[in-house]
């Protein structure tokens, strides 16, 4: 994303469906982490059950689709 900020912006822009201005604003202060935490595997887990007890989801399946084995090791 860094490479070329704008054209980012511009594949986007569509889904977030908001302006440049506030896409620009937000991605800047957001830049993304290649590295998922134990803390941050926490807090999915603790999302998906959520969607399992409002009925969305009948099992947790977190553990059945994260697959950290190849994420960049954490510095």
């Amino acid at each position: 994303m860094k490479a070329d900020f704008d054209n980012a912006i511009q594949q986007l822009q569509p889904i977030y469906g908001v302006s440049n201005e506030v896409l620009k604003v937000a991605l800047a202060r957001q830049a993304p982490n290649p590295v998922i935490s134990p803390v941050g595997v926490a807090g999915l887990k603790r999302g998906a059950g959520y969607l399992v007890e409002l009925g969305y989801f009948t099992d947790n399946p977190i553990d059945a689709v994260l697959d950290l084995r190849h994420q960049p090791a954490a510095q």
